[in-house]
């Protein structure tokens, strides 16, 4: 596929296409995971971990975007009907069936029992700046046994949702990239994850590595001139899809350039 562009042109190009990805070996998604009930208070050393988990130092607007300060450590809003919260780690949880968070020690679970319905939430308040495009986040539904809905949402709107009927799309840590470019105007927004399941038997929903950048890593873009300085290739989005994908560039000039894709 070949375009010619005009110079600082950006170009949205929607490509129907069916992705099939290799994927490590894991748990099947029936396979009955329960979650362990926590202690009331999680001990963690957070005079260690702030300095590590500075969002300012990440570049990261969303505070502790990966759980590392623990529970109820007041980054996050969390609440869950039978456990407290859905911040977990294999102390507290156990592992998921030797699951556990996408890396470091702490991640979200949502669901993990099978004997009363279930709702758990994190959210917080975040300023997103100018220039930050997308929210970032990883995705895992290990197991699917009973009806299950995850939602993640900015000021109530839903960019992202997934069912126990979607386990085939996220049968391993995936991550999940969603367009926020709308709500990009230094003001407060409401961040939230909520993951909810019904008793019967188990539906696992796992979440970790939030991340919205903060606007001030190089874009490419000169803002006086209005024009790119270099080529960009976006995220393409939605991903997962089926059957139609979009996928933004940006180009310094006019060229002639061709976009690959690759069914793997």
């Amino acid at each position: 596929m070949k375009w010619l562009s005009p110079p600082g042109s950006t170009a949205l190009i929607i490509i129907p296409l069916l992705l099939t990805l290799a994927a490590p070996s894991f748990p099947r998604a029936d396979q009955k995971i329960v979650r362990r009930c926590s202690p009331e208070s999680a001990v963690v050393n957070r005079e260690t971990l702030a300095g590590i988990f500075n969002p300012a130092l990440l570049g990261n607007v969303v505070n502790d975007g990966g759980f590392e300060l623990g529970a109820g450590s007041g980054a996050w809003q969390d609440s869950s009907t039978n456990f407290g919260t859905p911040i977990c780690n294999p102390n507290l949880c156990g592992s998921g069936g030797n699951l556990g968070p996408h890396q470091g020690n702490w991640w979200c679970w949502f669901g993990g029992i099978d004997t009363a319905d279930e709702t758990g939430i994190v959210e917080q308040d975040i300023r997103i700046p100018f220039g930050a495009d997308t929210l970032s986040f990883w995705f895992w539904i290990p197991t699917a046994r009973t009806p299950g809905v995850f939602r993640a949402e900015i000021d109530g709107n839903v960019l992202f949702q997934a069912t126990e009927a979607d386990t085939q799309y996220y049968s391993g840590y995936t991550r999940i990239a969603v367009d926020i470019r709308a709500y990009a105007d230094t003001l407060v927004h409401r961040l939230k994850f909520t993951g909810s399941t019904t008793a019967g038997d188990i539906t696992n929903f796992f979440l970790d590595d939030v991340f919205i950048d903060d606007g001030q890593d190089p874009t490419g873009i000169d803002p006086a001139a209005g024009t790119a300085r270099q080529f960009i290739l976006r995220q393409n989005f939605p991903n997962p899809f089926n059957p139609a994908t979009n996928i933004e560039f940006v180009l310094p000039g006019g060229e002639e350039i061709t976009l690959t894709v690759y069914d793997l």
